[in-house]
Parts: C-alpha cells; sequence; structure tokens
C-alpha cells in the first residue's frame, strides 16, 4: 500500500479489489483481453493486465474526473516482450481527455524511432497538433516495472507538458509556455494503451499503482519506515 499525504490526490488505485470498479469504465479490442490479475504487481498482489493475441490488441481503463486545469497521473508500466523494427508503437500508455478535444488532447506512448530504438514520444492536439520526436533517452527494458508520470496545465499563457519516467524528466517531451486554453478543461484520463502496432503478435502488458493529482507531482513510489 502506497502512503500519500496529498488532498490534491483525485483518483488512486492499485487493483487490490481485482476488479475496475473503481474505475469509470474499461475498454479492449483487436484481440487484447484486459483484466487484473496476480501473475504480476508492482505493489500488493494485483495489477492490471492486456494480453495481446495481434500486433493492433489494445486495452486500457478510464476514469473521468472533475473538470480541472491541472494533472498529473502517475502510474507503473511493464511490458514482456520489447518493440523491434522502425517506427513501431504501443500508443497511450497515458492520455488525458478534455471538454473540447475529448480524448484528442494529450497522448504519450512507448515508440521505436527510425532506426528501431526504443523510448517515448508525445502527441499533443494544444494549441495544434504536434508529434514528438522518440526520446531514446530513459527507453524501456523488458520485464521491468517504469515509473511513468505526466502532467498537462491548461493556460492562455503558461500552459505546458511535461513526462517523467523513473523520476527523470523527459526533457525532449517537455513544451511549456505555451496556449493550452483551447482544449476546455481535464475532464478525463486513461492508461495501459488504447491501440498499437507492435512487432509481436503475442505481448503483455501490466499497469498498477495509479494516481492523479490535480496540483503537485507525484513521483515514484516511495517506502517509509516507522519506528514505534
Amino acid at each position: 500500500f502506497e502512503w500519500l499525504k496529498d488532498n490534491a490526490v483525485v483518483f488512486q488505485d492499485g487493483f487490490e479489489s481485482n476488479n475496475y470498479t473503481a474505475w469509470t469504465g474499461t475498454a479492449s479490442g483487436d484481440g487484447g483481453t484486459l483484466a487484473t490479475v496476480s501473475d504480476q504487481a508492482r505493489e500488493d498482489t494485483y495489477s492490471s493486465k492486456l494480453a495481446a493475441t495481434q500486433t493492433i490488441s489494445y486495452g486500457y481503463p478510464y476514469k473521468s474526473i472533475t473538470n480541472t486545469t491541472r494533472l498529473y497521473v502517475r502510474i507503473y508500466w511493464r511490458i514482456d516482450t520489447l518493440l523491434s523494427g522502425n517506427w513501431k508503437a504501443v500508443h497511450g500508455a497515458i492520455r488525458f481527455s478534455s471538454t473540447v478535444g475529448g480524448a484528442n488532447t494529450a497522448r504519450w506512448s512507448y515508440w521505436t524511432d527510425g532506426t528501431g530504438i526504443g523510448g517515448w514520444r508525445f502527441f499533443r492536439w494544444y494549441p495544434s497538433y504536434v508529434e514528438s520526436a522518440v526520446d531514446v533517452t530513459y527507453g524501456p527494458s523488458a520485464n521491468t516495472w517504469h515509473c511513468l508520470e505526466a502532467t498537462l496545465l491548461i493556460s492562455a499563457t503558461v500552459g505546458e507538458y511535461k513526462f517523467w519516467v523513473d523520476g527523470n524528466e523527459s526533457t525532449g517531451l517537455t513544451e511549456t509556455g505555451l496556449d493550452t486554453s483551447g482544449a476546455g478543461n481535464i475532464n478525463q484520463f486513461r492508461v495501459q494503451t488504447d491501440g498499437a502496432t507492435h512487432s509481436s503478435a503475442t505481448w503483455n502488458l501490466w499497469v498498477d499503482s495509479v494516481v492523479a493529482d490535480d496540483a503537485n507531482y507525484i513521483g515514484p513510489i516511495q517506502k517509509y519506515a516507522f519506528i514505534l
């Protein structure tokens, strides 16, 4: 169990209920099956698993929240089969929706670049549509829990997008000083993957320890020792 001393936390789920009742809903398809499981867990017993049987499989839980102009979402993310080849993708590790833009607001994804090296890529729709380059600085490893965190600030003058991997800011995916007000307010997020062009027909993706905060950076799980 992760203890968070932060009254700005708007959602927290480690899937320990062994279901998705804490979420607004789920979606899956194209050969993908989404379920809570105990075969892997970053914390405690359960996690959310996408079992993929096609290169294009997808599956994700999504959560609607009270409208906000700032949101941080942190997840732990694990994949058993890395992408290989050029310009392959597992989309939407984290994705934000807004009152105006809907799902076309901001999305952070696992990609390979034009040389087949794996990293992270960012798509944003405000103030205009931009696809970032693949930042390979903190590319993932197979069968390893990675801490991913993304934030969006809605503002006419100081709007920003940021992304962290294992506590390290991915500066190649950072944009600040933007007018993001056209998106309206952030009102939903989804995690895991909402689409793929994987290089393998069978692969598995787990997510655990999800936290959403409407004011503060969350960061990796911290362990505390209490002396009684």
